[in-house]
């Protein structure tokens, strides 16, 4: 189940609160562009919340529950 750009963006800002979008984006391996339309489009994939985990070393499964 996606997570609400909501959701992660208030996780985010606690597991990285001074990494942008393109930080992070690069971190993870994940597209910038598709970061950015998972946000605009309001629901983050779990794919990219657990690319995300692994890059910051944060327990995945903690990170979607």
């Amino acid at each position: 189940m996606p997570l609400s750009a909501k959701a992660f963006q208030r996780w985010l800002h606690g597991v990285a609160p001074d990494a942008s979008v393109a930080d992070v984006a690069r971190a993870s391996g994940v597209k910038r562009t598709t970061l950015a339309q998972q946000l605009v489009r309001g629901k983050v994939s779990e794919a990219t919340v657990v690319g995300i985990s692994r890059a910051f070393n944060i327990n995945p499964v903690a990170a979607l529950g």
